[in-house]
């Protein structure tokens, strides 16, 4: 094919505004790694049994009853890790076991109604 010598460049006639063209593609920027601290907040509502009317003692009750997001993600890694181990080339299950790493939880319990 003839190449064309004008002003607009060494472009096959006709194509130099041509948007399929591979010299006219967009140049996309690299692909960077940041850091980042995602904060999510849950919140969960319990009715906890407590022989105390201390905002303490019940706190401590229901940390004893009921489980806390961190305690959720560790027992959801455990099971994972085990059907692993059936099946140790799944890589859904290895990037959801992955993904239970790193996580820390500021527990904070507010009493809603103390007498």
């Amino acid at each position: 094919m003839l190449m064309n010598n004008s002003t607009s460049g060494n472009y096959p006639p006709g194509a130099a505004n041509d948007p399929f063209a591979p010299y006219n593609q967009p140049e996309y920027p690299e692909y960077q790694d940041y850091d980042v601290t995602a904060s999510f907040t849950l919140d969960k509502s319990f009715t906890v049994t407590s022989s105390s009317e201390d905002e303490e003692d019940i706190k401590q009750d229901l940390i004893e009853d009921y489980m806390t997001p961190l305690d959720l993600i560790n027992e959801l890694k455990k099971r994972l890790q085990g059907e692993l181990e059936s099946d140790p080339n799944n890589k859904r299950i290895k990037k959801l076991v992955k993904e239970c790493d790193g996580w820390t939880c500021d527990c904070d319990i507010c009493i809603d109604n103390i007498k």
